[in-house]
């Protein structure tokens, strides 16, 4: 598949992809007081917007907060959940170990250290709260996490001021989102992957165990390819 989609490529996208890359890198040495990633998407969906390139949005997103599911507990019964106690008990246990895998990952970036419990009650708490206005399950997010910590996230007051944000422009802001280019969110993503894969260490570990680094490459590429 991957000749063929070389063979393929739309240039248009590959360069937004490419320039938001670019400027994500470039800014961060010009400032890190700023979000290098928020910056670029502003500039490259500004050129897309500007010149009225034929690119691929993001199509339109449903704005507004969905009315809360109240009968969920007025009608009742445990014959309506036995058959998926056991599907989301398993979905509860990987939602643990990706929560608890994402904190690992900001203790490594911050050196603090972060509480297990909090974090899992803070989880079941949010997805039952979220279960009542017809949201599905989530986990801590390890891609927003990292990006919010390279930002220059200092305390918990970040993932508040995240959230009353994502609030704020699900109420009023989702119109804007026709114009972002995929393009720029793909940009964006890759320089997130490449931050979040610990390249330096991935090539470390080769030195010190060829036994650990065996085991992480077959993990690395069954998760990959299966």
């Amino acid at each position: 598949a991957i000749p063929r989609a070389i063979k393929n490529i739309n240039w248009l996208e590959f360069g937004l992809a490419f320039g938001t890359i670019f400027i994500v890198f470039g800014f961060k040495k010009i400032t890190t007081k700023v979000p290098s990633s928020l910056v670029a998407l502003v500039v490259m969906s500004s050129i897309a917007v500007g010149f009225g390139l034929n690119y691929k949005p993001i199509e339109e997103i449903p704005s507004g907060i969905p009315m809360p599911r109240l009968d969920m507990f007025s009608n009742f019964s445990f014959g309506s959940i036995t058959p998926y106690i056991f599907t989301a008990l398993t979905l509860a246990l990987l939602g643990a170990i990706d929560s608890l895998l994402t904190s690992v990952v900001a203790d490594n970036m911050t050196k603090t250290k972060h509480n297990p419990n909090k974090e899992l009650v803070g989880q079941g708490i949010a997805n039952i709260a979220s279960s009542i206005f017809g949201g599905v399950s989530a986990t801590g997010a390890l891609a927003r996490t990292v990006t919010n910590i390279q930002a220059g996230a200092k305390t918990p007051i970040a993932g508040i001021t995240h959230c009353l944000l994502i609030l704020l422009f699900v109420m009023f802001g989702m119109n804007l989102t026709t114009y972002i280019p995929l393009a720029c969110l793909s940009g964006i993503l890759m320089v997130v992957a490449w931050n979040m894969s610990e390249a330096k260490h991935f090539m470390a570990l080769f030195k010190d165990s060829k036994i650990d680094y065996a085991i992480m490459l077959i993990t690395f590429f069954t998760t990959i390819f299966i």
